[in-house]
């Protein structure tokens, strides 16, 4: 079932811009676990992941079998800065 945005999201939407498009990957797929407050990030799909490497700041890197970076997981995704 679709959501209607609030005028305040797109707003949150829109400031996310210029980020995302100086990105080298120009395909972004993104899924939020609220429950968990996880935040997914793959930047192809299937991502192909071989390999995971969690950071001291609890973010999770993976890397496809040439270590290329194909996703990050973000966990406390919800505490991290605003835009």
């Amino acid at each position: 079932m679709a959501q209607i945005l609030e005028p305040q999201s797109i707003q949150q939407a829109m400031n996310l811009c210029p980020f995302l498009t100086h990105l080298p990957q120009k395909e972004l797929y993104a899924r939020y676990d609220e429950g968990a407050d996880v935040l997914y990030l793959q930047f192809q799909r299937p991502a192909n992941i071989h390999i995971s490497e969690i950071q001291d700041d609890g973010i999770i890197i993976e890397y496809d079998n040439a270590d290329n970076i194909v996703g990050l997981t973000i966990l406390e995704a919800s505490t991290r800065g605003m835009i």
